[in-house]
C-alpha cells in the first residue's frame, strides 16, 4: 500500500498520467487502493489494474514515459529486459 500510493501522488502532481498495476499477491490490499483511486480520479488520469503475469506481460509490452517497479529481482530483470525496447527511464524498487 504505501509503497503503491507516493509514486502516484507525485505523478500526478506533476500533471501525468498513471496506469497502476497492483501485485496479485495481496489482492486485499490491491482491491482497496483500486476502489480508492476509482473514487478520487477519473479512469482517464489513473487507471488500476488487478491480476498476475499475464496483466504484466501484456502491460510490458506497451510503450510508458516512465517505470516505476517494486517488487523482486527476478521481476525486475524482466522489467527491464521489457524496457528496453523502448527506453523509457525506470525506477526498481527491488525486495
Amino acid at each position: 500500500f504505501m509503497l503503491t500510493l507516493p509514486p502516484v501522488i507525485d505523478a500526478v502532481a506533476a500533471g501525468n498520467t498513471c496506469v497502476v498495476k497492483t501485485s496479485a499477491y495481496s489482492p486485499n490490499t490491491g482491491y482497496a487502493v483500486k476502489r480508492m483511486i476509482e473514487t478520487i480520479f477519473p479512469p482517464e488520469y489513473v487507471t488500476v489494474l488487478t491480476g498476475g503475469r499475464d496483466e504484466n506481460a501484456c502491460l510490458l509490452d506497451e510503450k510508458f514515459d516512465y517505470i516505476f517497479f517494486t517488487g523482486s529481482k527476478k521481476v525486475g530483470r524482466l522489467v527491464l529486459e521489457k524496457a528496453s525496447k523502448n527506453l523509457p527511464p525506470v525506477t526498481l524498487e527491488l525486495g
